[in-house]
């Protein structure tokens, strides 16, 4: 019988459908996509509990405290969260980029 490997982060489909939103300018839908795979991945992955009514922030808390490496790409993903959301921006190149690298390193860690 096959073991079962670690638990995965959907990076192929979701990266995918971002990158194809950040084409269409739409990039409040796409990093809410890699956000929102990036929580519930590493939330199942490591068995932690975040409640529908925490903020991003507090996720970010809960998941840093559990995962110190996730600490720097996460906040990249968190901030750029909070600025498409919250303060209604676009990202600029460079922020785009930075998003889909904080996500593959986060979901390089969770394969690890």
């Amino acid at each position: 019988m096959e073991e079962a490997g670690p638990p995965e982060i959907a990076d192929e489909g979701v990266l995918a459908e971002a990158l194809d939103l950040f084409s269409k300018g739409s990039d409040r839908r796409a990093i809410n996509a890699l956000y929102d795979e990036v929580v519930v991945s590493t939330s199942k992955a490591h068995n932690l509990t975040l409640e529908p009514n925490m903020t991003h922030w507090e996720k970010y808390e809960v998941i840093q405290a559990a995962i110190p490496d996730a600490r720097a790409p996460l906040r990249t993903l968190t901030v750029a969260y909070e600025l498409t959301n919250y303060r209604n921006k676009s990202l600029t190149k460079e922020q785009r980029e930075a998003a889909t690298d904080a996500f593959r390193a986060i979901s390089k860690d969770l394969h690890s």
